[in-house]
């Protein structure tokens, strides 16, 4: 008895196979829909970074120094990498980025990523956007973690069924010799 309760508990922290991994993760894209998938994510990434851009510009209008001017474009980050995951999120920061520094950091209408003056001044949107991402990935994976230990509840409630009816057929069978 004590060594069936070991070798379950064993059975109940193995680590989790490659191979179930990967099933996993297909199992959880088939159960998202459609507009959740991550290739929706990358195509509407790009209206939502010049939705932001264009919310900045007034903003710049309105206010004489904005404190924190890629607020919209955070924003953006946020509600693509809530619903689209890590990799749009990463390519919203990318194109954040770009636009950013093209159209707003001096001097305009060039690349100033270049010039350690430029660099300087993208380093916390980029690393904020970075740690977006990264938090992200990981509710992300909790989820995935979830539905896991949620197929290995549902096929241990299935193994006990079984052996409860294992039971039940050997003590209708005791009851039946005796």
């Amino acid at each position: 008895m004590e060594e069936q309760r070991g070798d379950r508990q064993r059975r109940l922290f193995q680590p989790v196979r490659l191979q179930q991994t990967r099933e996993m993760h297909r199992k959880y894209l088939a159960q998202i829909s459609w507009w959740r998938r991550p290739l929706v994510g990358y195509l509407v990434a790009i209206p939502l970074v010049g939705l932001g851009f264009l919310v900045l510009i007034p903003l710049q209008g309105l206010l004489p120094e904005p404190y924190f001017p890629d607020a919209a474009l955070f924003l953006m980050v946020l509600l693509v990498s809530l619903f689209w995951g890590v990799g749009p999120a990463l390519w919203t920061v990318l194109l954040s980025t770009l636009v950013i520094d093209y159209l707003y950091v001096a001097p305009l209408k060039e690349f100033s990523v270049t010039s350690m003056d430029g660099l300087l001044q993208l380093l916390p949107f980029v690393v904020f956007g970075l740690l977006i991402a990264i938090i992200t990935g990981q509710r992300e994976s909790a989820r995935q973690r979830a539905l896991l230990a949620e197929q290995v509840a549902k096929e241990q409630a299935e193994e006990l069924a079984r052996k409860n009816e294992e039971l039940e057929h050997a003590d209708q069978l005791k009851d039946r010799f005796i």
